[in-house]
């Protein structure tokens, strides 16, 4: 008894098949391979970049970026990848959506210093209150102003508060269906709302 695949049914699988395998191609999980000595990071980053997805951003007089590093990884994810390039330096990084934020991980405490604070990253996740689950879309304003950020499927999200009253801002938080919620910066880096 043989058993043959009628025409219709076989381009059906035959276009299933070239669907299929091209969906890996538009992953946003691309495998990063990177074999660099003693480069600068920036170039580096220039290198993680085109083989991935991802827009890397950075204020460019807080990081070094010419400092050099070393990176050697095959078929490496994202996340691997930026870990091992920035294990031995001072700069932390926070991914959000395709881009990633490149931070001083030592930031200078100017609190009492006497020095105003004039920027400052903040992070945060926001929770639905009723089950505890991260709001993916939920925004965050500073009050008073236009400015904000939204946050990523995981309800979090990083701002760059920059003024001269930074521990004044207020921001504020609204998710459709949830009464806005607001919180004072002060000298806070990590904010969760609920």
């Amino acid at each position: 008894m043989t058993f043959t695949i009628p025409p219709v049914l076989r381009k059906i699988l035959f276009f299933l098949a070239i669907l299929i395998s091209g969906f890996k191609g538009f992953s946003q999980n691309k495998l990063i391979t990177i074999h660099a000595k003693n480069k600068p990071i920036n170039l580096i980053i220039k290198s993680i970049e085109d083989q991935t997805d991802f827009r890397i951003i950075y204020n460019a007089k807080k990081i070094d970026a010419d400092q050099l590093a070393d990176l050697d990884v095959t078929n490496a994810t994202l996340e691997t990848a930026l870990k091992k390039l920035l294990k031995d330096t001072n700069i932390s990084y926070y991914i959000q959506k395709k881009q990633v934020l490149l931070t001083n991980a030592t930031p200078v405490d100017r609190s009492d210093s006497g020095v105003p604070e004039t920027d400052r990253i903040i992070k945060g996740t926001v929770y639905s209150a009723k089950d505890r689950q991260p709001l993916p879309g939920a925004t965050i304003r500073i009050s008073g102003t236009g400015m904000g950020a939204i946050t990523d499927a995981n309800g979090k999200f990083a701002y760059e508060l920059k003024g001269n009253n930074i521990k004044d801002q207020i921001l504020e938080v609204g998710y459709l269906g949830m009464e806005t919620q607001s919180q004072t910066a002060g000298y806070k880096k990590i904010l969760f709302f609920t």
